[in-house]
C-alpha cells in the first residue's frame, strides 16, 4: 500500500511540475525531490514507461508493473484535476505542428529511451532500489531536465490523465496520431532502453 501511495504521489507532483510550469529545471528538481522521499520505498518510477522498462528488465514482476501503472495513471489524473482547478481549463499536451508523425514518434521514443537508460544504469550500478544514493536522484533529475529542454511529455500517465479530463469535458481534441506519439512512443523507447543496456553492458 505504501508503495502504491508513493508512486501515485510522486507521479502527481511530477505531473504538476510539467503541466503548471513547463520549466525543465523545475521538472528535473521535482523528480529529484520525489526520488529522495520515495525511491527507497517504491523504487521511484513515477512513469509507466520506467515501470515497463523495469518489468522487461525483470526488476519487477507483472503484478507490480500493473499496480504501479494504475497508481501512476491515478496520479496523473489527480495532477490534471488540480491543473484544471488552478488554471480553469484542461491541460492538453503540445505537439510540434507540421512535422511527420514518424519523426515525432521517433523523437519521443529516442528521448524516453535516453532517460530510461540513465535510470537503468543508475539502478544497476548504484542499487537505487535498495541502498538509495542521493547522487543518483540528482543524476536522474538532470537526465529528465535534459530531455525536457528539447520538448515532450515522455510520461504516458500525464497524457492519459489529459485524455480522461477531455472526455469528461465532452471534447476530445487530441488526435489518434498524437495519442500514439505521446503514449506508445515512450513505451517503445522504454523497451528499447532495456535492449540497448543489455547490448552496451
Amino acid at each position: 500500500m505504501k508503495k502504491c501511495l508513493v508512486e501515485m504521489l510522486g507521479t502527481s507532483l511530477l505531473a504538476m511540475a510539467i503541466t503548471l510550469t513547463g520549466n525543465p529545471l523545475a521538472i528535473g528538481l521535482m523528480l529529484t525531490a520525489c526520488l529522495v522521499f520515495g525511491a527507497h520505498i517504491s523504487g521511484g518510477h513515477f512513469n509507466p514507461a520506467v515501470s515497463l522498462m523495469l518489468f522487461i528488465h525483470q526488476k519487477i514482476n507483472l503484478h507490480t508493473f500493473l499496480k504501479y501503472t494504475g497508481c501512476q495513471i491515478a496520479g496523473g489524473i489527480i495532477a490534471l484535476t488540480l491543473f484544471r482547478i488552478i488554471v480553469g481549463s484542461v491541460f492538453i499536451p503540445d505537439i510540434t505542428a507540421g512535422l511527420n508523425i514518424g519523426i515525432l514518434f521517433t523523437v519521443e521514443a529516442i528521448l524516453t529511451c535516453l532517460f530510461c537508460l540513465v535510470v537503468l544504469t543508475l539502478i544497476e550500478k548504484k542499487g537505487i532500489n535498495n541502498n538509495f544514493d542521493p547522487h543518483a536522484a540528482i543524476l536522474m533529475g538532470v537526465g529528465l531536465m535534459s530531455i525536457a529542454f528539447i520538448g515532450g511529455i515522455f510520461n504516458p500517465a500525464i497524457v492519459i490523465g489529459s485524455i480522461v479530463h477531455q472526455i469528461i469535458e465532452g471534447s476530445l481534441s487530441m488526435s489518434v496520431q498524437q495519442m500514439i506519439i505521446q503514449i506508445a512512443g515512450p513505451l517503445v523507447g522504454a523497451t528499447g532502453a532495456h535492449y540497448l543496456y543489455k547490448c552496451i553492458n
